[in-house]
């Protein structure tokens, strides 16, 4: 512990002992008192995040826009393979996102997943080149939880008996359990989990915190827009 902290708990301790003796303590603290526990656990708190835990968000990161019979996507990553980022640490993303009018999320494929990593240097298809991944899947306005691993040639799927409908933002919770599940979560609602084909590869070439797939199964143009994302993972 910082030797000012503890010199302050330290403080804090002596002058409740002496508060005791005295027989003047009472339910209620000093405003002085509360802020010198404000301070204290403010501090505290911001010190267990920088030390523990590796964060990154942002508001209107991109826009993923589609006009061809090509699939695109759009990511943020960490080319460094395992020295930052890692699937063996427990992981969580929270992003919104919506599609634009033209069909919704009808006539096209698309993917919104995290924890996402590469064996090998490229993006496409996002069924390969060594990927695994969890996130959702959204076919035809259809929403489904999905995993992936490329070495075994098998996405996993579950259907949610959920669409996009018309001006609905999704927000979605992905929280990753390192080889034991991924719990999913639609507008702060649970909505099920999968155990199957998730990611392992602790040495990738590239980790994806978030990386979006667009394809489309129509001649309209389509795109999906991430409004904001959080990404937090534990570092011990």
């Amino acid at each position: 512990m910082p030797q000012d902290i503890q010199q302050r708990l330290d403080n804090m301790e002596r002058e409740i002992a002496d508060l005791k003796k005295n027989q003047t303590i009472t339910r209620d603290l000093s405003f002085e008192q509360q802020d010198s526990m404000r301070e204290i656990i403010n501090d505290k708190i911001a010190e267990s995040t920088w030390n523990n835990f590796f964060y990154a968000s942002d508001f209107v990161p991109f826009t993923l826009i589609v006009t061809s019979n090509t699939e695109g996507n759009e990511k943020l990553r960490d080319t460094t393979g395992n020295k930052f980022l890692t699937v063996d640490k427990p992981t969580k993303l929270r992003v919104a996102f919506y599609f634009g009018n033209t069909g919704l999320g009808a006539g096209c494929t698309a993917y919104v997943t995290t924890c996402h990593v590469r064996t090998v240097s490229g993006t496409a298809p996002i069924l390969g080149n060594g990927a695994e991944f969890v996130g959702l899947k959204i076919v035809n306005n259809k929403i489904f939880l999905c995993s992936y691993v490329d070495a075994n040639k098998t996405e996993t799927l579950v259907d949610i008996n959920k669409t996009i409908v018309l001006d609905e933002t999704i927000l979605l919770e992905i929280q990753f359990f390192p080889r034991e599940r991924a719990d999913f979560y639609i507008n702060n609602v649970y909505v099920g989990s999968i155990t199957g084909n998730l990611p392992s590869n602790n040495n990738p070439i590239i980790y994806f915190p978030l990386f979006v797939s667009l394809l489309r199964t129509d001649a309209l143009n389509h795109n999906v827009n991430i409004d904001y994302y959080e990404f937090i993972q534990d570092r011990n």
